[in-house]
């Protein structure tokens, strides 16, 4: 009987096999992390590319729709994309002069009017194409310091 209450109270972990755990969980988190934060930014990229697809696809509607042209900025100093409709190019019958520029007191849809805006997340960033034009903002109208694609209202870019 005595033996039996001596197994009971030495029941438990010994500080050597906490030990071995506490260095098991220790290396399967470094080896697991650096695929976390790589799976969470391929995430975030995933997403930005989503949301400036949908935001394409919503200009180039607008234009089809309105019959007016519409655009797309990627501004590179604000970090940000947004997509307008460039009316003022129509009301006076000249190209689109690819500026959001809404007159005060006119309108909805007789002038300059925004069709959607995002901030991109911190440490993503659209880069400045090179001089060859093949860069991550393919085939865009320079503007400045921003690259836009304009949508036409037949619905060519």
């Amino acid at each position: 009987m005595h033996r039996s209450s001596r197994r009971r109270l030495q029941s438990g972990f010994t500080v050597i096999e906490m030990i071995v755990i506490v260095a098991v969980i220790g290396i399967m988190a470094t080896i697991g992390i650096p695929n976390l934060l790589r799976v969470i930014h391929r995430a975030k990229i995933e997403g930005i590319a989503r949301e400036t697809s949908t935001l394409m696809q919503r200009a180039r509607s607008e234009s089809v729709r309105q019959n007016v042209p519409t655009v797309v900025r990627f501004d590179l100093t604000r970090n940000e994309v947004v997509a307008f409709a460039d009316v003022d190019g129509v009301a006076i019958a000249t190209p689109p002069d690819m500026f959001y520029n809404p007159v005060a007191g006119q309108p909805h849809r007789t002038t300059d009017y925004e069709i959607g805006r995002y901030q991109l997340p911190e440490n993503v960033l659209f880069q400045e194409p090179p001089a060859d034009g093949d860069g991550p903002i393919k085939d865009f109208t320079p503007n400045g310091t921003e690259s836009v694609a304009i949508f036409d209202p037949n619905g060519s870019i």
